[in-house]
This record gives C-alpha cells, sequence and structure tokens, in this order.
C-alpha cells in the first residue's frame, strides 16, 4: 500500500486573508481599519497572494524532483537515459530496491543461496552450472567445526548453509530452470494491435504472485533492466497464459518476450522472439 502523501497547499487566500486580520488585534490594536481600502491591507493581501502561490508550489512534485529523488536512490552516477521516461525509471527505481541483494534472514540466505548463487563465475565451475535443488539456513550454528559438541553449541557469529546440489535431470529450484521451464505462443508472427499469447511455465522452486513476461526489442537481454519493458503483465503460478497488447509496441521489427522472476529481471526461459509486422 502507497503511503498517502501530505497536502501541504492546504490554506487558500481567503483563509491566509482570515489568519492576517486575526492577529493585527493582537500586534496593533490601534489599527482599526480593515477595508481593501487601507494601504496595510492591501500589503497583506499582496503578501497572502504571494504565500498560496509559494504553497501551491511546495505542493508540487515536478519532473525534476522525481528525478533527484531517484538518483538518491539509484546513486550520485545516476543519470535517466534520454530514450527511457520517468514511468519507466520509476519502475525500474522500484524493482530495483525490491530485489534482494544481501542476507539479514535466515530466508534472505536460502533465497540468494537458490537464486543469487547459480548466476556468478563461481557457480559455473560446477557441473550442472552450481545448480541447487534444497538449501537450508542454520543460524548461529557453525556445522563447519570438527567437535561434534562445537557443531551443536550456540555461535552467535555464525551462519551454515546445508546445500543440497541439483542432480542432473532433477528440477532444481534455479532462477534460470531451462528443463522445467517453457514459453510458447500461439502468434510468433504478429500484427501491430493484436493480441499476443504466452504461454509460461516453471518449477515450483522460482513461482511467485509477481513472476512477469515482458516484450523488449530482440537485443540479446541488453535493454532488460536498463529499460522499461514495452509492454508487459504479471504471470503468476507455476504456469498458465496471458495475452499481451501489441498496440503499444512501437512498430514493426523483432521484439522479444522474456519470462521473468518476482518482479525483477532474472530469466526464467530462454526468450521468445517475434516478429511484429
Amino acid at each position: 500500500m502507497p503511503i498517502p502523501l501530505p497536502n501541504l497547499d492546504d490554506r487558500s487566500y481567503a483563509d491566509l486573508m482570515a489568519q492576517a486580520q486575526a492577529l493585527i488585534p493582537a500586534l496593533d490594536p490601534a489599527w482599526t481599519n480593515f477595508n481593501p481600502s487601507d494601504p496595510g491591507i492591501t500589503l497583506v493581501e499582496l503578501l497572502a497572494w504571494l504565500t498560496e502561490m509559494q504553497l501551491f508550489q511546495v505542493n508540487q512534485v515536478t519532473p525534476a524532483s522525481t528525478e533527484k529523488f531517484l538518483k538518491l536512490l539509484n546513486g550520485p552516477d545516476w543519470r535517466k537515459p534520454p530514450d527511457v521516461s520517468l514511468d519507466a525509471a520509476i519502475r525500474q527505481t522500484l524493482l530495483a530496491q525490491r530485489r534482494r541483494y544481501r542476507a539479514v534472514t535466515a530466508d534472505d540466505y536460502e533465497w540468494l543461496a537458490l537464486n543469487a548463487w547459480p548466476q556468478t563465475p563461481e557457480a559455473g565451475r560446477f557441473r550442472g552450472g552450481g545448480r541447487l535443488a534444497r538449501v537450508h539456513c542454520i543460524p548461529r550454528r557453525d556445522l563447519s567445526a570438527t567437535d561434534p559438541a562445537k557443531r551443536r553449541a550456540d555461535a552467535p557469529a555464525h551462519v551454515s548453509l546445508v546445500v543440497l546440489p541439483a542432480e542432473d535431470g532433477e528440477n532444481a529450484t534455479s532462477t534460470r530452470p531451462r528443463a522445467t521451464s517453457s514459453k510458447g505462443t500461439d502468434t510468433p508472427t504478429v500484427v501491430r494491435g493484436a493480441p499476443l499469447t504466452v504461454h509460461y511455465s516453471t518449477a515450483p522452486g522460482t513461482v511467485s504472485s509477481t513472476n512477469w513476461v515482458g516484450v523488449y526489442l530482440d537485443d540479446d537481454g541488453a535493454t532488460i533492466g536498463k529499460q522499461g519493458a514495452i509492454v508487459w503483465t504479471y504471470a503468476p503460478g507455476t504456469g498458465g497464459s496471458v495475452t499481451l497488447d501489441t498496440g503499444g509496441v512501437p512498430g514493426p521489427g523483432r521484439y522479444a518476450a522474456w519470462y521473468l522472476y518476482n518482479d525483477g529481471y532474472t530469466a526464467l526461459a530462454d526468450p521468445l522472439i517475434f516478429t511484429l509486422t
């Protein structure tokens, strides 16, 4: 649920005038003429008008301010690409904030081992690309100790992971289950404006209500995570089909529909390449 923004522009010109006139008897009892013809009232009216304009501006979040906020989240070197809309930049930033990149809880350790570890260069040195079938995090235990008593003892500074590597052909819960994830379409060549139906499925370990299918230019995934998807929709559950409206695709050409994990940019299957005419 989004945080409701406060309304800073909650006083009108009439409110400001009434507040100012209410202060006059306390500040200057001798001032009794509150008619518009009084020079003092004219000055108060001018100041109330200026204050009302300033309150209106304070209450606005301009595109420039939004880009400043995005820079605070993305780092001082971040620049919005000229070909990316502000809405797309906001979505990419929010998705990046939701992406797990460090472990705090036991669930974080397990998720990163299952989903991030297979993408590392170190994982590629193992058979099967370092895919893991199961991971269990045991906090406050040092299972690397050779003494059984020490392994059972409380170890506040330690976290141990018990992992079960995925055997060849096993349905591992990796973010790239190429053998168990599939994605196809009824219309590999689509007329612009016609619906694009995409079928998908994934392993139980990568099921999420925020898995999604997004359409990008066919550039081997170079723009994924750097630009917003041209059109997209959520693809929840272990499998099913979604329909995308190609009317929002800019023009004819080759495009790729990617099946991505959990509001992020980890591919759950090879892209579907299709031609828009």
